[in-house]
Formats: C-alpha cells, sequence, structure tokens
C-alpha cells in the first residue's frame, strides 16, 4: 500500500502544478487503470515449477512432470490465483492422459472452465483442442464438432486483437484437426477445404511442421479414394490415386525434422496402408511394424489401435489369416478398454471376417453383430458398406439366406450411395486451388495492405481517444470513486445479461429436445407399420400441437397458469401413447383458484413432470401415478408435483450421486428471488412405494 499511497500523492502535486497539468492528468489515469485491471504478479516459484515441468516434458518424463505440475496446482490454489490454477491443470492434463485417459479428459475440461473463468484463451483453446480430438477418437462427434468450433472462435479472437505467428499457428492447429476430423466420416470434400487453409498457414509461417501435418491427411484422402475396397474409384483411377498418396508421403518423410520427431509414426503408418491398397503386402508390413512400435513406445493408444487392425489387414492379404488375429485381437482390446469406437468398428469387422474363413461361425456373428450395434450408435459416421458385405457373406455361408439377402440390399445400397461426382472430382479440386492461391499472392499483399491502413486508422483513433481522455482527466480525478462504482455496476450488470442469455439459450434447448422428437416420430411410424391409422392420425395431430405451442412460447418469458397447466397435460398424453396403462396423470385444482390471473414462467412445469415420469415411474418398471397440486398460500402460488416412482436419491445412486439435474436448476434460476423450488424424497408406504415431490412457490410479483 506505501508504494501506491506515494504515487498518488505523487500524481496529485503534478496535477497542482500548471505545467506539469497534462503529465499529471496521464500518470493520474494510468495510475487507476493499473488499479482497476493490473493482474496477478509473476511468481518465481511457479514460474520454476513451469519450467520443470516443459523439461520433463521434453524429455518424455511424464511421471515427474506429472509431480511438479501437482505442485504447481497446489501452490496456485493456495494463493487463490486463477491463472496459474488453469494453467497448472493443463499441465497436469498432458501428463495424466497416457497414464488414465478417463482421468485426463476429467483434468482438460477442468482446465477448460478454469481458463473460462478467468478469461485465459489459450489455455480454453488448448484444452478444448485436445477435448475435441479425445471425443473424436470416442465417435462422439457433435462433441467433437463443438469443442473445435470454440477453438476456431478463439483464434480467430486472438487474431483480430494480435495478429502473431503463434495465434496464426493456433488457427493451422485447429484447421488441421477439423480437417483429419471430416476425412474420418467421409466428408472428403469438407476435410480437404480445412486442409488446404492449414497449408496455406503453413507456407506463411515457414512452419515445415504444419505442413507435414496438412500433408499427411491430404494424402489420406488420396489413399482412401484410391483403396481397392473403394468402389467409386477404380482401375486407372485408383491407381493413379494411390501413387499421388505414395507422393505425398514421401514428401512427408523429407518434411520431418528433429522437433517433428513425434509426427515420424503416422507418416510411416500412412505409407503402409497406401502400400496395402497398392497389393504390396510386403512393404506395408515393413513400414506398419516400425510404426507400431513407435506408437507402443509413445502410448499413443489411440493409434496403436488403428496400426495392429490396419497391420493384420495386410498380414491377412498376404495369406497369414491366424497371425493377423493376433493384431486383430489387440486392437478389439485397446479399443474396448479406452472406448475408441471408430477403431473398435474396423477390428471386429476384420476379426469377423476372419472367423467366417475358419468357418467359426458363431463367433464371427457375435463379433459383427457388436460392430453392427456400435455403428449404428454413431451419427454422422461415414456409411461403412464393408460390414454390410462381411455380415452378408456370413449368413450366406450360414446359409440363413433370408438374412444375407437383408444384407445384401444394405451393402448394395450404401456403396452406391457413396459413388457422389463430388468425390470424382475432389482432387482435381484441390490442385486448382493450391494454383489459384499462388496466383492469388499478389492479391494476398494487397489484402495485407488494406490490413496496415486498418491498423493505421485504428492508431488515429486510439490517439484521439487518448486526447480527449486527457481533455476530461481532472474530471475522472474529481469523481474517482464515482467511476469506480459505476464500473463496478456495469460488471455486474454485464454478468446478469449474460447469465440471462445463456440461460434463455439452454431452455430453448431444452424445449426441443431431440429425444422426445426421436421416439414421438418413432411412435408415429410404429402406429403406420401396424396399421393402425387412427391412432397414428390422432397422435400426429397432438404432437403437431405440442411443437407449434413450444414455438409459440419460445419468445415468451411467462404466460397464465391454465395456459401452462394445458401443455402440460398435453405432453403427458403424448407419453401415455407412447407407454400405454403405464402413466396416470391427476390434477388438484381448486375452484376459488383462478388459473387465468396467475402468471408464471412459460414451459416451467413440463421438466418436472418429464423428469418423474423418465427418472421416477419408468424405472421401476411399474405403473404409475402423477399429481400436480395447485394451491394459494399467503398471497402466494404454491404448485406441488408428486410421484410414485424410485425416489430422488435412489435415481441419484444409479447415476453414482454425479448427476446434477439440469432442468431443477434451470427452474431455479428463472424463479430468481420471486419464488423457490423444493425436492422432497417421499417416505415408502406399507406397499412399498416412495417417490418424489417437486414443491414450486411463486410469489404474487412475478
Amino acid at each position: 500500500m506505501q508504494p501506491l499511497f506515494t504515487s498518488c500523492i505523487l500524481g496529485f502535486k503534478l496535477l497542482l502544478m500548471k505545467k506539469h497539468l497534462y503529465t499529471g492528468l496521464l500518470f493520474t489515469i494510468l495510475l487507476v487503470s493499473n488499479i482497476l485491471h493490473a493482474d496477478d504478479p509473476k511468481s518465481p516459484l511457479l514460474d520454476a515449477y513451469y519450467a520443470k515441468i516443459r523439461l520433463f516434458m521434453k524429455s518424455s518424463n511424464m511421471d515427474s512432470a506429472r509431480q511438479y505440475a501437482k505442485l504447481a496446482l497446489r501452490y496456485a490454489r493456495e494463493e487463490n490465483r486463477e491463472k496459474d490454477i488453469a494453467r497448472s491443470l493443463l499441465y497436469l492434463a498432458q501428463n495424466s492422459y497416457t497414464i488414465s485417459p478417463r482421468e485426463g479428459l476429467y483434468l482438460y475440461l477442468g482446465a477448460r472452465n478454469a481458463g473460462i473463468s478467468c478469461g485465459e484463451k489459450a489455455v480454453i483453446f488448448r484444452a478444448s483442442l485436445t477435448i475435441g480430438a479425445i471425443y473424436r477418437r470416442e465417435a462422439k462427434f457433435d462433441s467433437t464438432k463443438y469443442h473445435y468450433n470454440e477453438c476456431i472462435k478463439i483464434a480467430n479472437d486472438l487474431l483480430l486483437a494480435e495478429r502473431s505467428q503463434e495465434n496464426l499457428r493456433r488457427l493451422g492447429m485447429v484447421y488441421n484437426n477439423y480437417g483429419a476430423f471430416y476425412v474420418d466420416i467421409g466428408e472428403m470434400s469438407k476435410g480437404a477445404g480445412y486442409l488446404i487453409e492449414t497449408e496455406k498457414i503453413g507456407r506463411e509461417l515457414k512452419d515445415t511442421g504444419m505442413m507435414l501435418r496438412a500433408a499427411i491427411n491430404i494424402g489420406a484422402i488420396y489413399s482412401e479414394l484410391g483403396s481397392p475396397e473403394n468402389k467409386l474409384s477404380k482401375g486407372y483411377t485408383a491407381k493413379i490415386f494411390l501413387q499421388k498418396a505414395k507422393a505425398y508421403y514421401l514428401l512427408c518423410q523429407s518434411l520431418i525434422k528433429p522437433e517433428d520427431e513425434k509426427n515420424k509414426p503416422h507418416v510411416l503408418n500412412n505409407i503402409g496402408v497406401v502400400y496395402t491398397n497398392l497389393l504390396q503386402y510386403d512393404s506395408a508390413q515393413f513400414y506398419l511394424k516400425q510404426a507400431l512400435e513407435l506408437y507402443i513406445k509413445n502410448k499413443n493408444y489411440a493409434s496403436e489401435c488403428s496400426c495392429n487392425y490396419t497391420l493384420g489387414s495386410a498380414i491377412y492379404k498376404a495369406g497369414r489369416p491366424d497371425e493377423a488375429n493376433v493384431h486383430f485381437q489387440k486392437a478389439v482390446d485397446i479399443g474396448s478398454k479406452y472406448d475408441y469406437k471408430m477403431c473398435l468398428i474396423s477390428a471386429l469387422s476384420n476379426q469377423g471376417q476372419y472367423y467366417t474363413q475358419k468357418n467359426m461361425l458363431n463367433e464371427a456373428e457375435q463379433v459383427l453383430k457388436k460392430a453392427l450395434e456400435l455403428k449404428s450408435s454413431l451419427k454422422n459416421y461415414k456409411e461403412n458398406y464393408l460390414l454390410y458385405e462381411k455380415l452378408y457373406l456370413l449368413y450366406e455361408k450360414k446359409q440363413e439366406f433370408r438374412n444375407a439377402f437383408n444384407f445384401y440390399k444394405k451393402y448394395v445400397y450404401a456403396r452406391d450411395s457413396i459413388a457422389d461426382i463430388e468425390h470424382l472430382n475432389l482432387i482435381e479440386d484441390i490442385e486448382l486451388k493450391y494454383e489459384t492461391e499462388k496466383k492469388d499472392e499478389k492479391i494476398s499483399e494487397l489484402n495485407l495492405e488494406k490490413l496496415i491502413l486498418i491498423e493505421k486508422s485504428r492508431t488515429r483513433e486510439a490517439q484521439i481517444r487518448l486526447r480527449n481522455l486527457l481533455i476530461v482527466g481532472i474530471l475522472l480525478f474529481v469523481l474517482m470513486g464515482a467511476v469506480i462504482l459505476w464500473f463496478w455496476y456495469q460488471k455486474n450488470q454485464l454478468i446478469t445479461t449474460q447469465k440471462a442469455a445463456d440461460l434463455e439459450h439452454r431452455l430453448l434447448r431444452a424445449r426441443m429436445n431431440p429425444h422426445f422428437l426421436f421416439n414421438g416420430l418413432n411412435t408415429i411410424q410404429k402406429h403406420y407399420e401396424d396399421g393402425d391409422i387412427q391412432n397414428a392420425s390422432l397422435f400426429m395431430s397432438d404432437f403437431s400441437t405440442f411443437l407449434r405451442m413450444i414455438l409459440n412460447k419460445t419468445g415468451e418469458t411467462k404466460h397464465s397458469l391454465s395456459d401452462e397447466i394445458d401443455f402440460t397435460k398435453l405432453y403427458v398424453s403424448l407419453e401415455q401413447r407412447k407407454y400405454p396403462d403405464r402413466i396416470t396423470f391427476v390434477t388438484e385444482i381448486p375452484d376459488h383458484i383462478e388459473t387465468e390471473q396467475w402468471l408464471v414462467p412459460s414451459l416451467i412445469l413440463q421438466p418436472i413432470v418429464e423428469n418423474a415420469i423418465w427418472h421416477g415411474i419408468l424405472p421401476t418398471g411399474n405403473n404409475g401415478t402423477i399429481k400436480l397440486q395447485v394451491q394459494e398460500i399467503n398471497d402466494s402460488l404454491v404448485i406441488s408435483i408428486s410421484d410414485n416412482g424410485v425416489g430422488y436419491k435412489n435415481s441419484m445412486m444409479k447415476k453414482n450421486g454425479t448427476h446434477v439435474s439440469k432442468a431443477l436448476e434451470m427452474i431455479k434460476q428463472r424463479l430468481g428471488k420471486n419464488g423457490s423450488i423444493e425436492l422432497i424424497d417421499l417416505e415408502k408406504d406399507e406397499q412399498g412405494q416412495g417417490g418424489t415431490t417437486v414443491k414450486l412457490t411463486i410469489n404474487e410479483h412475478i
């Protein structure tokens, strides 16, 4: 406090001296700015910890790096240093993932959340990029896209603030990952677009590592299109694709520098895949075995899994099926242990083919069905027609000709559906874009000049703002206390507004629950398949009314209690049709309560009733009753929703006690200070029936 007090006295003296008036004003304004916005000073101890962590990571000593990351995290928490907590969590996650992938994922999520809390965008970016890669391996494609999109937004925001090499490199990293993701799911055009941007950024930065990673993935597109198993490309066209893939990977070998050594196994693996597609199985095994050794050495379990089934395929095609199955089984074991769904599908598919050849038909059916179940559970996964082919060959061998014919139809449809003219022109389009970019370098220079002019304009504007700030500086000094209070008020208002906007967004997503939507459509389809046209039409009518009401209520924050009860009844009627004779819904509303006069937050009861059905009654396996009661107590409206299901505590025990109802939390936030929500676990009666009561209290002025 003593240096701060001395600085304040010095600034005030300068203000009193006319010849130093502007100097004093500037000094005072900068002082106030530093008071309001200064970051925590650096900690020499933490800097030493971080240096040790980086040193051990560079030497691949993950255990020691992990210990120092724990020490850094403990110290940061003791000192309440939010940014260092986020950084330490990120370091701990990076050194924990190979040891325990699930723990590593939780640490990455923790680092991301800590980064969001303190506004540390670099930590958020790095954590989200890795989380997206983990979800990509686990075939959680929606989550993958969410985190990659978050990374793109952060990278662009950082670039807008400062076009530095580091920020540009961040954008290249996420573009490369996004491109590889789209190649994985078979959307080659989108993947190629992102990879072209990655290669362009790599050339601008003269970053051979980034160019190398882009080249690896572009080579993967050529290899995929030239594969003998890809019915899209045949004969000469397929051979051209494979030769181009081979050329790319030979280029990749020349690009590998000591700092890019971690990419070497990926290059070796992909060269092996190309040789497999060229039917040169000895060369394929030579490269794939080298890649597998490096993956095992680096503890890269995801790549070890995929390399095992790829090596197994090359060995299988070389005529050694028993040796191949050893690698298939290793891939199955790793994929099952770490939940690498895409890898597991391919490994099981290959293993099923092996069992079919060995006339172990029951084992073949078991593993191929498991692969089919996994594939069906994935959204946006590229159509695996080879799996259908293996199933129809299996059932043909078992002489189950009906099943064989059904899978043959799926095989033909899936195979033909990927024969899109877009893919035929894909590679030419990639090369054209490369040439166009080279020709447009002068245009890029002009764009750069425009950016420079914009920056100069911003600088002039900043100078004008500074001059104006100096003019009104004396007023800011006199009203310093008021300004500080105003900033504090604005900050709180901003936080409140952001929370409200986030709540509205989450509420809108909750209203259009995709799970409920798909179940409704499946119910309509089942009625039609059963020939029950009347019930199908009635359900469709009520279902469309329900959706229309949701859309109509989207812009409303509150409506009458009568409308809310009608909407809830309509929702329950739809659930009752999906589960006949399982759900009874009872309302108890005294006549003296004017439901038209009471206003309640729109769509506030439906999530509670939905929880009662899905988490209360249905898990019991028995019929259940939901009772909605309305009372007026001390000028407040009390709404109770009771069920005789498993009870809230039992429901939480089944979820390991870690689940928090988003619906109840959202309702609590929407009520705010004008209401409250209470959750009561009911005691079991003589028949062993318990249940839950959710009580809403809404004040008159909500």
